[in-house]
């Protein structure tokens, strides 16, 4: 079993745009990880992934966030 230190995965200042939360947001960094293949990521980093990679990460990363929003991590 891995524990997270999940105090620190929802940081509230930071700007809520598309490009944020799939390339840096640190509330889905583990999952960006495991999906895309790092935990932030660069515009030019992005250009080169496949669309249907980022449908599979929007699809999970919506399942992430509902499960964190269970503890108050993410609104």
């Amino acid at each position: 079993m891995i524990l997270i230190d999940t105090s620190k995965l929802w940081v509230s200042d930071e700007e809520e745009t598309s490009i944020h939360f799939i390339a840096q947001c640190s509330a889905t960094m583990l999952l960006r990880r495991s999906i895309l293949g790092d935990y932030t990521l660069s515009l030019d980093a992005l250009n080169g992934i496949h669309w249907t990679v980022l449908l599979r990460f929007a699809k999970a990363s919506s399942l992430t966030l509902a499960y964190l929003s269970n503890f108050a991590l993410c609104t």
